[in-house]
């Protein structure tokens, strides 16, 4: 995004919980200051729950006395400062600082002592990351003030909703190349096959087999752009009957393999015989594609 150029255009940055990492807090916190970032945690949505928040067992939930530095869990069992640990992530590579608490060994009861030692008969021991939780404590004021749940809220409208409809209408629940230059170019396609038919929904142009329900997905889509073509005048070019035919012979071919095998939208299969093994994948989305090429190049 730097090397683009674009963060100043706006002041927010909004993501889901999946970017809420201490790294990427603390990039955001060093590097972009300025900045008013809504990316939730892991643990945000469950944090807010009257289970989380009644649990014994989580630190959050224990009375702490800041002067004397010790935490006091829901048993009455002591736990006081030891040491400093530091620890170096191996993917990242960020050193992360850990304060270390352990049970005292004597409580006020045996009960207490028992309870104070593990299984294998080791004193208790909690770690606290201090830098972890005032990032945690930042940006959970910022997604619970009144500017930042309409702004986090607009995500749920804006983004979502665009990849339930590739799921749910298209089809498209995972990709099918592998690297990130063909996998840019086979969403590309496919979000240009969804803009197309917002565009021709949008004109109120119905496709050919508009009273049909016997025709394939992909036969459905790609006549709602043909339909849209021959209402702009476009369809009457050359490129675009060579085009036209191109298909029809393909959805022939695709005639005689769907009698065979189950088929899906963007999805690619095989039909093995004794001698030869026919493969077609991509068929709809191929086709799509040179349409959208000759539309461009007529």
């Amino acid at each position: 995004m730097k090397s683009h150029g674009t963060l100043d255009k706006f002041h927010n940055i909004v993501a889901n919980a999946g970017y809420g990492s201490e790294y990427n807090y603390s990039i955001l916190e060093e590097n972009y200051s300025d900045k008013d970032y809504q990316i939730p945690y892991t643990l945000y949505e469950k944090e807010q729950t009257r289970k989380y928040k009644k649990d014994p067992s989580k630190i959050a939930n224990w009375y702490y006395n800041e002067e004397a530095d010790y935490y006091v869990d829901k048993s009455v069992v002591r736990f006081n400062f030891k040491y400093y640990s530091r620890r170096k992530d191996r993917t990242t590579g960020m050193t992360r600082d850990f304060k270390i608490y352990e049970a005292e060994e004597f409580q006020l009861t045996e009960e207490l002592t028992a309870l104070a030692k593990t299984k294998s008969g080791r004193q208790r021991q909690i770690h606290y990351n201090p830098n972890w939780q005032y990032l945690k404590e930042k940006a959970k004021e910022t997604l619970q003030s009144k500017d930042g749940k309409r702004i986090y809220g607009c995500r749920k409208t804006d983004v979502e909703p665009i990849f339930g409809h590739m799921k749910s209408v298209f089809g498209m629940r995972r990709t099918h190349l592998r690297g990130k230059k063909e996998v840019e170019t086979e969403i590309g396609i496919m979000f240009m096959m969804m803009n197309l038919s917002k565009y021709g929904a949008k004109r109120k142009v119905k496709p050919l087999n508009y009273y049909s329900k016997k025709l394939s997905f992909s036969q459905t889509h790609f006549n709602t752009i043909i339909a849209f073509l021959r209402s702009s005048g476009l369809l009457a070019s050359p490129s675009m009957i060579v085009t036209c035919s191109l298909f029809a012979k393909l959805e022939r071919r695709l005639a005689f393999l769907r009698n065979r095998v189950k088929y899906t939208f963007l999805s690619s299969f095989k039909i093995r015989s004794s001698t030869k093994r026919a493969i077609c994948p991509f068929a709809p989305i191929i086709a799509t594609s040179f349409v959208i090429i000759f539309f461009f190049l007529s």
